[in-house]
């Protein structure tokens, strides 16, 4: 008899059966918010006093230089990165193992601004979960704890060090080598979509080139993780969470192949860094999977081509879009066929 904590479920993925173990209830306690998740789990109902770790800082003398989280100091080696929801430092503790610590540029001074950043922890810490025993699992960065300043109303998050995002690792190279470091990441997203589809009914909503990570493995190779969960939405056990406010509740949570023609679209919007043959190949794509009920890629949207739509969020997240043929998988297969092609290409100049 499974035990009542956890129930084993089997998916196809891809083209093997997997079993994944996902839990009935998750104690959230260990990463510093103070509830227990199960399927009637209303987070809505959170406020600042679920966030029960305590956290500071010496940033009222300047330019921050340690954080303290839970009597554990955590000194800051640089920083990494500043998004419009926080600025994220490289930090180590006490036995310099290093992590990256963000802190929220806004106060969490509502119940609302409390709910958003643990809902946004929460669908990381549940992608970690299912995804742990993967072969480049987990697909995100770990989440190890949050807390919260009751006197500055600051919040901070501790997570895994990342080595840098894709969009530092492609800039200023040229199209020839962007080309052959994106097939191989794509490839990569793929699989982390399909797999979050098949068990968490998975959608990011956001995802562009700053919101894939990369770490290098005991091999020296790139492996990419999703970060920036602000935006998204799963089911788990029945139980759906989304992030953020930028989509109305009744918006379309699980979108079949709907982040892979997102990060895809956001490719073509910078068409003069990609080789001719890989832009055309996204191209093709785009403009194959990609319909609406009120038009068509390739149709009367596309005239003046794909530019047309300057904003993601704007076009390719409309509930009345759809993918037909977009599926991760199909992607995966052309971009391992342009992946060989552009290697033949090489070979035979040499």
């Amino acid at each position: 008899m499974l035990d009542e904590l956890e129930s084993t479920r089997v998916y196809t993925y891809p083209g093997r059966d997997m079993k994944i173990s996902i839990q009935n209830k998750m104690d959230l306690t260990p990463y510093g918010i103070n509830c227990v998740l199960t399927k009637d789990t209303h987070l809505e109902d959170l406020g600042v006093e679920a966030l029960i770790r305590k956290g500071s800082s010496n940033a009222f003398l300047g330019t921050p230089t340690f954080f303290i989280l839970e009597d554990v100091r955590y000194t800051v080696k640089k920083a990494l990165g500043e998004g419009s929801y926080g600025v994220t430092y490289h930090v180590v503790d006490e036995e310099d193992r290093p992590f990256a610590l963000k802190v929220l540029l806004d106060a969490i001074k509502t119940p609302k601004d409390a709910q958003l950043l643990i809902k946004e922890c929460v669908i990381q810490i549940l992608m970690a979960d299912a995804s742990k025993d993967e072969a480049k699992g987990p697909y995100v960065p770990r989440v190890y704890e949050v807390a919260y300043n009751a006197t500055t109303k600051q919040g901070f998050l501790r997570s895994e060090l990342m080595r840098g995002n894709l969009d530092s690792l492609l800039v200023d190279r040229v199209p020839k080598d962007i080309s052959k470091i994106l097939p191989d990441a794509i490839v990569q997203i793929t699989k982390m979509l399909e797999f979050f589809g098949k068990t968490l009914q998975f959608s990011h909503r956001d995802l562009k080139g700053d919101n894939i990570m990369y770490i290098k493995n005991e091999r020296g190779h790139r492996v990419f993780k999703l970060i920036d969960f602000g935006m998204s939405c799963l089911t788990w056990n029945g139980l759906t969470i989304r992030g953020g406010d930028y989509f109305s509740d009744t918006s379309t949570c699980f979108k079949p192949s709907r982040d892979i023609m997102q990060f895809l679209y956001s490719l073509t919007l910078n068409p003069d860094a990609l080789e001719p043959a890989f832009l055309s190949e996204i191209q093709d794509i785009l403009v194959a999977t990609i319909a609406a009920h009120d038009c068509k890629m390739g149709d009367t949207c596309a005239k003046n081509g794909l530019t047309n739509w300057r904003s993601s969020y704007n076009f390719l997240n409309r509930d009345n879009l759809s993918f037909p043929k977009g599926a991760p998988k199909n992607v995966r297969h052309t971009m391992r066929a342009l992946r060989t092609k552009l290697k033949t290409k090489k070979h035979k100049k040499t």
